[in-house]
Order: C-alpha cells, then sequence, then structure tokens
C-alpha cells in the first residue's frame, strides 16, 4: 500500500526536487507541493496524508504554527519532530 506525503516548502526549486525524488519511489503518492502553510492547511486536512515533510522557516505562518494547527483539525494525526 502506498504512503501518501503532501510537501510544504516555500523553495520552489527546492519543492520540485522533493517532488521529482518521491516520484521516482514505487510506495509513495505525492498528494500535493504547496508554498505556503496557508495554501497547504486546508488540503492537508481534506487529504489526510500519512505524511507531511514540512518546512519550518515559511513565511507568514511558520512550519511549527502549521503542525499546530494540523494537529487541531486532526486530532488523531501523528507527529514527530
Amino acid at each position: 500500500m502506498k504512503k501518501s506525503v503532501v510537501i510544504v516548502e516555500d523553495d520552489r526549486g527546492l519543492r520540485e526536487q522533493i517532488v521529482q525524488i518521491l516520484e521516482t519511489a514505487r510506495d509513495i503518492k505525492c498528494l500535493g507541493a504547496f508554498a505556503s502553510a496557508e495554501e497547504a492547511l486546508p488540503q492537508i486536512v481534506a487529504k489526510n496524508p500519512d505524511v507531511v515533510l514540512m518546512d519550518i522557516k515559511l513565511p507568514k505562518m511558520s512550519g511549527i504554527q502549521c503542525v499546530a494547527e494540523i494537529k487541531r483539525f486532526c486530532p488523531r494525526c501523528k507527529s514527530s519532530w
């Protein structure tokens, strides 16, 4: 069974590279790649991925704040630092 992943990274080049790498893995499906926490948060809540690769230093809402919001909307989501 494939693991679903969402990427949140403001550096466009790095974000695209991560997507390309994940697309080569047979057991991973990338559900989306977003440039900001504000853009990603509703999609993460809606798509409920297995894993979120989160940049910590994002403009406006930080990755840490976004993870806190994810936990608020999806209390059963597990997180590790």
